[in-house]
């Protein structure tokens, strides 16, 4: 657990309508300072989304702009939209991962050129190095 120290400094006001005003001051040490491991911090969907989009724009082949794709058989990022279409939503209590993305990319699910494969491979990347433990990963 984290240990916060609380300072108070009261001053008194007689001008104010309120009579009184206090100024508190709080300090929070980082969980490296206080012994915690860094494998169990929170991470919050958002951020993890953003993991998640950086990893894909690592892994994912990159085409020309707006041009065709590279091959029929992989799914190629030419404008980012799919990556920046891609949502997760964690639930860390039930080991579950939920994802989604931008439905009209849903028509290559079961070819060569499956979303899922990218995503769900990014997806257990960034959380076992995060948490470093498994999570079941779903698509929505």
């Amino acid at each position: 657990k984290n240990k916060i120290s609380v300072t108070s400094d009261k001053t008194y006001n007689s001008g104010s309508p309120v009579g009184r005003a206090a100024n508190i001051l709080v300090t929070q040490k980082r969980a490296s300072e206080s012994g915690q491991d860094e494998q169990n911090k929170f991470v919050s969907g958002v951020q993890l989304t953003a993991l998640v989009q950086r990893r894909l724009a690592q892994i994912m082949p990159k085409g020309p702009l707006k041009g065709p794709p590279l091959s029929p058989n992989v799914l190629t990022e030419r404008t980012g939209r799919f990556r920046g279409s891609v949502t997760v939503f964690p639930n860390y209590r039930q080991n579950l991962i939920r994802f989604t993305y931008d439905p009209i990319y849903q028509s290559f699910v079961g070819t060569a050129r499956n979303p899922d494969r990218f995503v769900g491979g990014a997806i257990r990347e960034t959380v076992q190095t995060l948490f470093g433990r498994q999570f079941n990963i779903v698509r929505q």
